[in-house]
């Protein structure tokens, strides 16, 4: 397939493309803005839009996939020093009455 557009024009596509997806927008919106030149580069704006919305839909999952993975580690984290925090004190009296019981 020729190439019809410009580098130029093929980065502002991606960014414009990206930037919806990632804003939660309508793709078709995107490409009603970028089409209406000729068939074929219309075409070629439509498949490459589409392709850069299943790219980039596909990353963002993976993102909140990780993101949810790093969250649910957090919160085990927390759980423990919360219950560290809450034996603690006992601890602590113990420590204390085996040192009296030492002499201490």
């Amino acid at each position: 397939m020729d190439d019809l557009l410009t580098n130029a024009e093929k980065e502002r596509l991606t960014k414009d493309a990206a930037d919806c997806v990632r804003a939660g927008g309508d793709v078709d919106e995107v490409i009603r803005r970028w089409t209406g030149f000729s068939p074929a580069r219309d075409r070629q704006i439509i498949a490459g839009v589409r392709y850069i919305a299943k790219t980039v839909g596909e990353q963002m999952e993976r993102e909140a996939a990780e993101k949810a993975a790093r969250d649910a580690f957090l919160a085990d984290d927390i759980a423990v020093v919360e219950d560290l925090i809450q034996r603690l004190p006992k601890v602590l009296e113990r420590l204390r009455v085996a040192e009296a019981a030492n002499g201490g």
